[in-house]
């Protein structure tokens, strides 16, 4: 769905971004950002059910932390102290790492943060830290892809984290207390509940791939590459050739000086 820039397609275009994206895509695109954030909120949860701080101090302490990567460090550490089966705090670690959380939060990024570079065939690009050129596959089949794959994940964090409200609960109780039973039967069930939302996440089909180098090379008639619309030039190196130039050049886009203006300022 993502990969190293390398596309050679370099088009002028004009900018219209509800027809240059389908309301499908743009749909898609609102729906990857709200199924993310809702994602990650269930990780804030887990976090109060660590620290246990009044809900103002609890906002300003989330508010405070820089970065989910260290939210997540005090959860799985959180986890320990909550006396967590080590069976469920290493599901939790894959939840929340590399191969799912984090990963899919990768995706999300360059998605929300994309231009578009081909509207025709759903690209879009964006400058990633450390200078990274990234290009991310736009169209409605993958944005579906990626939404599905983080609502599932909501649902098996959400499972999780009613997890971890058990288990403070059972930490509050004494060892031959009655209620201790039927909670951690309940934690069992949460964690089968989580495991099916996992299966159902792992078994969706792979993420859309880019297509072909020689499909994002054909850019069609020279009339239709004028028309075109791309945000390509933000991120082109200095010493390219710049291509506005031959297609103003051809005639198609005419470098026309805006007409006087009248006595008052308006225009004639």
């Amino acid at each position: 769905m993502k990969r190293p820039y390398q596309s050679k397609v370099r088009m002028l275009r004009r900018l219209d971004i509800r027809k240059d994206l389908s309301a499908e895509q743009l749909a898609w695109i609102g729906a990857v950002a709200i199924a993310y954030n809702h994602t990650e909120a269930m990780i804030g949860r887990m976090l109060s059910v660590v620290t246990q701080l009044p809900p103002d101090l609890q906002l300003e302490l989330e508010s405070r932390i820089n970065g989910i990567d260290n939210k997540i460090a005090i959860v799985k550490r959180g986890a320990e102290k909550l006396k967590i089966p080590e069976k469920i705090r290493v599901f939790l670690s894959e939840s929340v790492g590399e191969g799912a959380f984090m990963l899919l939060k990768k995706y999300r990024d360059v998605v929300i943060h994309a231009r578009i570079l081909d509207a025709s065939r759903g690209t879009g690009e964006t400058l990633e830290s450390k200078g990274r050129h990234t290009e991310v596959l736009l169209t409605a089949n993958a944005l579906n892809g990626l939404f599905d794959r983080l609502d599932l994940l909501r649902e098996e964090l959400t499972e999780l984290y009613v997890i971890f409200t058990r288990a403070r609960l059972i930490g509050s109780l004494g060892a031959g207390h009655p209620e201790r039973g039927p909670l951690e039967a309940e934690t069992q069930a949460h964690l089968a509940q989580a495991q099916e939302h996992r299966t159902r996440r792992l078994s969706l089909p792979p993420l859309p791939e880019f297509p072909p180098e020689e499909e994002l090379r054909a850019l069609g008639s020279p009339v239709q590459q004028a028309q075109q619309v791309g945000l390509t030039g933000y991120f082109q190196p200095a010493e390219q050739s710049n291509p506005v130039q031959p297609i103003l050049r051809s005639g198609l886009y005419e470098d026309r000086p805006h007409p006087p203006a009248g006595p008052t300022g308006s225009v004639k």
